[in-house]
């Protein structure tokens, strides 16, 4: 359950931490602690903006229980803050809040109105400090890639991360080969659907239940194997179940690739190219 095209400690399957936003987390932290020290997940993803900090002070509790090695960081930045405070405040109040010296991976959260020159270069300094290893953007849809890999150094961006999922296939027509043609990592947010997008379609679809019941796997299964069934393209979910954590993880022993044909037919590949949408 690796991501050895660019970098071998990415696992496919990384979890998210917008689940500890508000009341009990206490499923949730066991979750993440079990996805990291029982299924070998090494990817955990935060963000700025998730409940001002609280996510990430959570997260910081669960990893305090390894060992640096045994997870791979990836922290976002909030765009409205960086344009009042600059990415270093942002970058060092997260470390801050995760007890942590560096991340993995720093990703803008969204372009706004960010200037993608000042951007990558305070980035760029970043790295050579030693408080990144890589950095890239969220949310960039194609037109915001050739803005970016059009100013100095922006060539350096390690990843995309987007909303793309088994309902959401809008990437594929154009963003997805632009960013392979460009060597840049594709990250899936969301892929398991969201409380603004449902997976219910998926859920309710009888060519999938069926697919589902032959491989005895569950539709997430399913739709997290949908995502990375190439081999290189991570993906995030959320869980606050223990059930769900096991399940969801199913995907490594189902091929869903002799399935796709049937697949593409319930849940067409985009014929034009369309707006990358966004949560």
């Amino acid at each position: 359950m690796k991501y050895h095209l660019a970098c071998p400690d990415i696992s496919l399957a990384g979890i998210g931490s917008t689940q500890f936003w508000s009341g009990d987390t206490t499923k949730a932290e066991n979750c993440l602690f079990e996805a990291i020290n029982t299924y070998g997940i090494t990817l955990v993803d935060t963000a700025e903006m998730y409940a001002d900090g609280r996510c990430e002070r959570i997260v910081g509790n669960v990893l305090a229980s390894f060992p640096r090695e045994k997870y791979y960081l990836l922290g976002k930045a909030d765009p409205r803050r960086v344009q009042v405070y600059g990415l270093r405040k942002s970058l060092l109040k997260s470390l801050e809040y995760l007890k942590e010296d560096y991340f993995d991976l720093y990703l803008l959260h969204w372009r706004e109105d960010v200037d993608l020159r000042s951007f990558v270069q305070e980035v760029e300094e970043l790295k050579k400090e030693g408080y990144i290893r890589e950095w890239g953007v969220s949310n960039f849809d194609i037109h915001d890639m050739q803005d970016l890999l059009s100013v100095p150094n922006g060539e350096n961006c390690y990843c995309n991360q987007i909303l793309y999922n088994l309902m959401t296939r809008g990437p594929e027509y154009d963003l997805l080969p632009y960013l392979r043609e460009h060597h840049i990592m594709p990250m899936a947010y969301s892929s398991l659907g969201s409380s603004f997008v449902s997976n219910k379609p998926v859920k309710n679809n009888k060519t999938i239940q069926r697919i589902c019941k032959e491989n005895n796997i569950t539709p997430e299964a399913l739709m997290l194997s949908f995502v990375h069934r190439y081999g290189d393209f991570p993906a995030l979910f959320s869980t606050s179940s223990m059930e769900h954590l096991r399940s969801n993880l199913d995907f490594d022993n189902f091929d869903i690739l002799s399935y796709m044909d049937e697949i593409d037919r319930e849940f067409p590949s985009p014929t034009h190219a369309v707006p990358l949408e966004k949560l």
